[in-house]
């Protein structure tokens, strides 16, 4: 009864840990231009941590979706976005992560003509 005991603990403490380095970004182009040169990074402190993801162009009235594995620092920082919109930059933090780990695991960046908005689950 004891090993039993044992076994339940150990598998409900490896079956719940979840793997915090994972998240899931799609950029939705709901814009009258095509977004070109978008990637994500991650940042902490004032230094871009060296991992990003990039996403390149994105046709208007598209979207784009991708899974980021990464190694974060064991810090708290931000991720931001950035990209071209009819040549001129746009740009949005829009996550935050602490002690290593993502706090939600997909995040939805909206940009339209004149405004970037985001949410998150």
């Amino acid at each position: 009864m004891k090993n039993l005991f044992h076994i339940i603990t150990l598998s409900l403490i490896l079956w719940s840990c979840e793997n915090s380095d994972k998240v899931t970004i799609t950029l939705e182009n709901n814009s009258n231009f095509e977004l070109t040169n978008c990637k994500v990074v991650s940042i902490h402190g004032d230094s871009i941590v060296s991992d990003s993801i990039i996403f390149g162009s994105i046709q208007n009235k598209n979207q784009s979706t991708k899974l980021w594995t990464t190694k974060l620092p064991n810090s708290d920082g931000t991720l931001y976005f950035t990209g071209l919109q009819n040549n001129k930059e746009i740009k949005r933090y829009f996550c935050y992560f602490s002690n290593g780990g993502f706090i939600q695991k997909t995040h939805t960046i909206s940009i339209q003509d004149n405004e970037i908005t985001s949410s998150s689950k």
